[in-house]
């Protein structure tokens, strides 16, 4: 066995360090389980990480932003004493971008839906009667309107006659990106609960919050804070298989560095990768099988640097699909870098870096109305497995946080966390698990 044993079979390996896996070890290191977390890379976060580029600057794998209404999220910087790192609005200020035209979504003091009334009225895109019909619904969301079952967002947008304009500028310029999934794919029980925490059970939770570009910043810490807990994490560690031995009702985790015993164990790993990493016992688990049923959806990063700035916003989103999201940053000799977040971007997310790159500043351009600048450089990152589909179907292949074996458990935004595939759900389901360990060891 492992020299150090983390406690030997009183201790609890977590294997992988993104948010969920980062959630997890550190909740079980506050409630003072010696926990090892272990990260086949070199880097933390996972795909809401960071990757140093050959130039020495830092370009985030995924997750550009997040909302005041992820309250654990921010409440895991908190804990790692980093949350001043992020810059988080006060209130919610957006610009809308479509064919030169400008809209601008922001908050005021006044209450609930009446916060945004002042901007929404003077929103350019739609009618009165649209506007009228769109703030309707969304009072039958703030009352819980029950969804029902099975229903797609497009059917829910249908039965509240919403309009295909109320739908691109509205509804969808903030479900897709957050669901990444058209509204037909869509499952409108999810698209309830984005709407309904944004906007009603948070004071200004729509407000948005920018990580920034170096990610890995955020959980620089966590070594240390994890060291003074009796805990540990240990980089570029290759976990090679999972054993469960039934007559001792503990693991064996086998990794290329040698051997670890753990009493449990909290997968937080992507659910394509269930099933390489345990032996015949925890691979015939029902939840790790059904879980692979699950469609994966893709996300598409491009950036595109320019030689003088375009905006001097620091967030545009540009309605339609495919949804783009617009996270600019000036350089500091004038040029500026946008970071283009496409959701849902179905068969483009398969064509050439160069076609991806002309398609988006062709909408680009349309959307600002004018000619861009010079582009001094350009490059292209696929996330073939960003999210998971969130049709109404797919939800129930979502497993919980416990599986048939004794003392195994998962930990992704996969699972069955009542949100889709955003940083919010993969830090809960960490929390979730770690819980279902705690309650575990102390049976």
């Amino acid at each position: 066995m492992d020299a150090h044993q983390v406690g030997g079979l009183n201790s609890v390996v977590v294997v992988g360090a993104g948010l969920a896996g980062i959630a997890a070890a550190v909740e079980l290191a506050d409630a003072g389980y010696p926990v090892m977390l272990l990260e086949q890379s070199s880097r933390l976060g996972g795909r809401a990480g960071s990757v140093r580029l050959a130039d020495g600057t830092s370009q985030p794998v995924g997750s550009h932003l997040f909302l005041r209404c992820n309250t654990e999220y921010i409440r895991l910087l908190e804990r790692l004493g980093t949350k001043s790192q992020v810059h988080l609005q006060k209130k919610l200020a957006l610009v809308v971008l479509h064919m030169g035209k400008t809209g601008r979504f922001y908050a005021t003091s006044l209450p609930d839906l009446l916060s945004f009334a002042p901007a929404f009225i003077k929103y350019p895109f739609l009618s009165l009667h649209d506007k009228h019909l769109v703030a309707r619904a969304l009072w039958m969301i703030r009352h819980g309107e029950p969804v029902m079952p099975d229903e797609t967002f497009a059917q829910w947008l249908q039965r509240h006659k919403q309009s295909l304009a109320a739908r691109r500028f509205i509804w969808e310029l903030i479900s897709a990106p957050t669901l990444n999934s058209p509204a037909e794919e869509a499952s409108a029980a999810l698209a309830m609960v984005i709407f309904r925490t944004a906007f009603f059970e948070c004071d200004h939770g729509a407000a948005l919050g920018f990580p920034g570009r170096d990610l890995s910043r955020l959980y620089a810490t966590l070594p240390q804070y994890l060291k003074a807990r009796g805990g540990e994490i240990r980089m570029n560690c290759r976990v090679q298989q999972v054993v469960f031995n039934a007559q001792e009702r503990c693991f064996s985790i086998l990794t290329k560095n040698g051997l670890i015993a753990a009493k449990a164990v909290v997968l937080a790993v992507p659910y394509t990768t269930l099933p390489r990493v345990g032996n015949a016992t925890i691979a015939e688990d029902g939840a790790l099988r059904t879980v692979q049923k699950l469609p994966a959806k893709s996300i598409v990063d491009v950036f595109l640097t320019y030689d003088k700035a375009l905006t001097k916003h620091s967030v545009l989103a540009i309605p339609g699909l495919p949804a783009l999201w617009v996270f600019p940053e000036t350089k500091s000799d004038g040029a500026q870098e946008l970071a283009v977040s496409i959701s849902c971007p179905g068969e483009l997310a398969a064509y050439p870096a160069a076609q991806i790159i002309r398609w988006t500043e062709s909408h680009l351009q349309k959307a600002f109305g004018q000619p861009l600048p010079d582009l001094i450089n350009a490059r292209v990152i696929k996330h073939q497995a960003a999210t998971f589909s969130t049709h109404p179907m797919a939800q129930t292949w979502r497993p919980t946080n416990t599986t048939s074996v004794p003392g195994l458990f998962l930990a992704g935004d996969y699972t069955a966390t009542g949100l889709p595939a955003t940083m919010e759900g993969a830090v809960r389901s960490g929390i979730d698990a770690a819980a279902a360990v705690i309650r575990y060891c102390r049976a």
